[in-house]
């Protein structure tokens, strides 16, 4: 007797539709959860990050007399000149110092190049600004680079005398004094008031901690950052932008409550 072969059944439209309606809900859930993972990985990487240029820092100031780096002289006809790589880049402005300064210490300090991953903050897929390539996305901030009354508008001078290196010990609240502040890819969104109570500023204080700073525990710094009187001098930046980099009083002062 021969057998009757079975009917064939395959998925008929409205369950396929069902099917590719599930799998879209289901990627759906799964994407914030995996966002979320991510995140939280470039976090910890950036936080040790910071931990580390802080602990470079210190081991700088313990080779050099208990100052911090500062590398270009405060004049505007100043050449940075980098030993480790073929840069000539000049005439450079003293507050350059506040990203350029990994390019003297990536070798010494780290044994790594200048465009190390530890330099940048990996969600930015390491991807380097196309219009400064040496830059890094760790700020180290203008407050180091000159004098304490430099930092207070009533007894700023103008000129170079002010302009100057700070030392270790003249840092009195190391716990709430930004060492090395994270400001980019974040540095205009971090700067916005507007970002509500849930925004932060990711940065290494000077006592070699790192933290989130929230928003509204930011003490905010001399309203004309460097100055527009001192672009002679150097002067980069002429509001208190990016946040943390422009502590009023300087090293005496403090950045957060």
């Amino acid at each position: 007797m021969k057998a009757t072969p079975l009917p064939r059944r395959g998925f008929t439209l409205l369950e396929l539709l069902v099917s590719l309606s599930v799998v879209a809900i289901l990627i759906a859930l799964a994407i914030p959860v995996i966002a979320a993972s991510r995140n939280s990985a470039w976090d910890a990487v950036s936080m040790s990050n910071l931990r580390s240029h802080a602990q470079a820092s210190s081991q700088y100031a313990s080779d050099h007399a208990d100052y911090y780096m500062y590398f270009m002289k405060p004049e505007f006809s100043s050449t940075l000149l980098v030993e480790e790589i073929d840069l000539q880049y000049g005439p450079a402005l003293f507050f350059w110092n506040y990203t350029l300064w990994h390019l003297k210490l990536a070798s010494p300090y780290y044994g790594y190049s200048y465009d190390h991953d530890i330099f940048h903050d990996p969600s930015q897929n390491f991807e380097r600004r196309p219009w400064y390539p040496f830059s890094t996305s760790y700020s180290f901030p203008c407050a180091f680079l000159g004098r304490p009354e430099f930092w207070d508008l009533k007894t700023r001078l103008e000129g170079p005398s002010q302009l100057t290196g700070t030392r270790t010990a003249e840092v009195r609240f190391p716990s709430n004094k930004s060492l090395f502040v994270k400001t980019w890819p974040y540095e205009v969104t971090a700067a916005s008031e507007t970002l509500g109570e849930h925004a932060r500023l990711t940065a290494a204080f000077a006592d070699g901690s790192s933290s989130h700073a929230p928003l509204q525990d930011r003490i905010k710094g001399v309203r004309m950052g460097e100055g527009v009187t001192h672009v002679p001098e150097g002067s980069y930046h002429h509001d208190d932008w990016p946040p943390l980099l422009h502590t009023t009083d300087g090293v005496h002062g403090r950045d957060r409550r």
